[in-house]
């Protein structure tokens, strides 16, 4: 499980001014929904999940579910639409993998107003406003749903929010046409903030039914990371241990999915291995790459150690592939690893890593939304039957 931590001391403080501190809160605001990131870093999320769920067997059982809260309000009083997005995608995974001690407090009567207040404010992006609203519906309908999230989900729809045609095909038919009698027509929430307030005085007009290109959100420019020789020496370390975290669960799950995986199949045909399969790529080289970077004996050791057990997963899948194809098919189906290496994004800076998308997701029983993406680029597959045949030969090697 990786650590991760703004060691502050202290307690929050304002949301509106600070920053949640502790360990929880520092994965989901600084790894897990950074908005200079180009996706969610899933891999923070998942072990963001476990340092919830470790709490359940303490006698303060719902503290992890408090402290993820607060860096999910904390980061949805952000005016930044990114930011937003990236929050409501981590907030929904939380709701569907962290089980009823977290879903009790998202239908808290203190949360659920909360994300009235959030909904309600003309400066939340059409598309977030959109996507919150999925996810009440969403929620509000589950099997087994929370009562409160029911009442939640329908209460809105009466209120007048503007739900897409698909979250109200949920509800019973009945209901809807009930609800719809009732709705609050011309309210805050119908379309438009109303034109008159209580004392007459004209105020703005905003439709919340208008639609916003994604296009047109306006992405925050990252930073420019120093490089690992151009850290404190406490600060080299602290991104070794990152990075070594990220390759020791890349290379379990890898080797997990070998082992368990049906012996009559071949694993070059399992979604998760082919994605872990690249993870391991991903982070090998950031290993290597940072090996030449390091004059110290301690920090290279631990790399060259990490870059060995990568290697040997790297080839327990390979050979596994190997015996499948002279068993059923009577080829060599080892993979071309300099092929397979150039299909890959260039190297990020040190720093914080995804290792686990939302394809590698199911590895470990998570469930996560449709909300979420990966940017890696469309390439041959090279996991394909034809790229298995093609690849044997002289050109085979193993990183």
């Amino acid at each position: 499980m990786f650590k991760f931590g703004r060691n502050n001391a202290g307690s929050s403080g304002n949301i509106a001014n600070a920053p949640p501190t502790g360990e929880i809160a520092t994965a989901i605001l600084d790894v897990a929904t950074n908005p200079a990131a180009p996706e969610v870093e899933w891999g923070a999320v998942f072990s963001t999940m476990e340092l919830i769920k470790a709490f359940y067997s303490t006698s303060t059982p719902g503290e992890g579910c408090s402290q993820a809260l607060k860096a999910i309000r904390y980061r949805l009083s952000s005016e930044d639409p990114v930011a937003i997005n990236y929050i409501l995608q981590v907030m929904d995974a939380f709701y569907k993998n962290c089980e009823q001690q977290f879903t009790s407090q998202v239908a808290s009567k203190d949360f659920l107003n909360f994300l009235k207040s959030v909904l309600e404010r003309p400066s939340l992006a059409a598309e977030n406003r959109g996507q919150l609203l999925e996810l009440i519906a969403d929620w509000g309908t589950a099997n087994p749903a929370q009562p409160e999230m029911r009442k939640f989900f329908e209460s809105c729809v009466k209120d007048g929010y503007k739900f897409s045609e698909s979250a109200l095909a949920k509800l019973p038919p009945a209901t809807l046409q009930t609800l719809r009698s009732n709705s609050n027509k011309g309210g805050i929430f119908y379309g438009a903030i109303n034109s008159w307030s209580t004392t007459g005085v004209p105020q703005q007009n905003y439709m919340i039914a208008q639609q916003i290109p994604a296009q047109q959100f306006m992405r925050p420019q990252a930073p420019v990371q120093p490089k690992i020789n151009e850290v404190p020496y406490s600060e080299r370390v602290n991104w070794i241990k990152f990075d070594v975290d990220v390759a020791d669960n890349c290379v379990s799950m890898l080797l997990e999915t070998v082992n368990f995986a049906d012996q009559s199949s071949d694993v070059g045909k399992n979604e998760i291995a082919k994605e872990t399969f690249m993870r391991c790529c991903d982070i090998q080289r950031r290993i290597v790459s940072s090996i030449s970077k390091v004059d110290e004996p301690d920090l290279v050791e631990k790399l060259l150690s990490t870059n060995r057990k990568i290697n040997d997963a790297l080839e327990q899948f390979n050979n596994r592939r190997l015996a499948f194809s002279k068993r059923f098919a009577g080829a060599d189906p080892l993979i071309d690893f300099g092929e397979l290496r150039e299909s890959l994004p260039p190297a990020a800076p040190a720093g914080p890593l995804s290792t686990s998308p939302p394809a590698a997701a199911a590895a470990a029983g998570y469930q996560i939304g449709s909300g979420a993406s990966s940017s890696r680029p469309a390439a041959e597959d090279p996991f394909s039957d034809q790229a298995a045949a093609g690849a044997a030969g002289p050109s085979n090697h193993r990183i």
